[in-house]
C-alpha cells in the first residue's frame, strides 16, 4: 500500500487530505485466481466555530482500477461494514466478528469509519464509491452532534430467471445500478469522544426498509484513543478525524 497526506494544522479552519493506492493478489489458495488494485483520497474539513464546538466535513471518493475473482473483505462498504471487512486492523474492536443489527449481541452495532454511519448492511462494491459525511456540534454543554451523510455507489449484483426455451435451465443476468443513499440524526459523544451513539431521525429507503428504528441505532468505540502510542499518532486530524479511512 503507498499513501500521502497533507495537513495544514490550521487551528481555526483545518484541512487535511490523504491518498492510498493498494495492490493485493492471491498467491496461497488457487494462485492468480484474484487480483485487484484500488486507489481512495480522503478530504476533511473542520471549522472551529466556537471553543471545542465543530463544523466536520469528509469526503471520501475510491476506484478499483482493476478487479479478477472473489475478494470480499477489500471492496468498498457504503453501509453496515463490520469487522471483517477491517482487513488491515485498522480499528480496534470488541466482538470484532459480530455482524450488524442481525447479531443479538450488543458488539454487532458498531459502526466502522467506512461508508455512512448507519447499520443496514449493503452489498459491497468493486467499482466505484463516493461518500459525504457531515457534523455540526450543537452549542453548549450538552455533548449533542448533527450528521448527516451522503453516499453514491455503483452497485452490481446478478438476478436469476427460468430459460424461456429450456425449463430446466436456470439463466444469470448481470444487473449493474447507480446508487445513492442518504442517513442523518443526532450523535452523543462522551468521554472526549471515545463512545458515539448514533441515532438516525432520516434514512433513504435502502437503508430504512423493513429495519425497525431500535435496529438502526448504532455505536463507535474509538479504543484507539485509550492506546497510548495511538495518542501521539491521534494528535494529528488523521486520528481525530479518521481520515484515510476507505470511503
Amino acid at each position: 500500500r503507498l499513501e500521502y497526506g497533507l495537513d495544514n494544522g490550521h487551528p481555526i479552519n483545518r484541512l487535511a487530505f490523504k491518498m492510498q493506492a493498494e495492490y493485493g493478489v492471491n498467491n496461497k489458495f488457487n494462485p492468480g485466481s484474484s487480483e485487484y488494485i484500488k486507489t481512495w483520497m480522503n478530504l476533511v474539513f473542520k471549522h472551529q466555530y466556537k471553543k471545542k464546538k465543530f463544523f466536520r466535513s469528509e469526503l471520501s471518493a475510491g476506484v478499483f482500477l482493476r478487479s479478477k475473482g472473489n475478494f470480499a473483505s477489500q471492496k468498498f462498504y457504503s453501509s453496515g461494514a463490520y469487522g471483517s471487512s477491517d482487513y488491515t486492523y485498522s480499528d480496534v474492536l470488541m466482538g470484532r466478528s459480530e455482524q450488524g443489527v442481525s447479531e443479538p449481541n450488543i458488539f454487532g452495532r458498531q459502526i466502522l469509519n467506512q461508508g455512512v454511519r448507519s447499520l443496514t448492511f449493503l452489498p459491497s462494491t468493486n467499482k466505484w464509491q463516493v461518500i459525504l459525511k457531515n457534523d455540526f456540534d450543537f452549542p453548549g454543554i450538552i455533548p449533542l452532534t448533527f450528521y448527516f451523510d451522503l453516499g453514491l455507489f455503483r452497485n452490481n449484483y446478478v438476478i436469476t430467471t427460468a430459460s424461456s426455451t429450456q425449463p430446466n435451465q436456470t439463466i444469470f443476468i448481470p444487473v449493474t445500478n447507480i446508487e445513492s443513499i442518504y442517513t442523518g440524526g443526532f450523535q452523543i459523544s462522551m468521554f472526549k469522544r471515545t463512545i458515539e451513539v448514533f441515532i438516525p431521525v432520516i434514512s433513504s429507503d435502502l437503508l430504512s426498509k423493513d429495519v425497525s428504528f431500535l435496529n438502526t441505532i448504532g455505536f463507535k468505540l474509538n479504543i484507539n484513543q485509550l492506546n497510548p502510542f495511538q495518542m501521539i499518532s491521534n494528535a494529528t486530524i488523521y486520528g481525530k478525524t479518521g481520515v484515510g479511512s476507505q470511503p
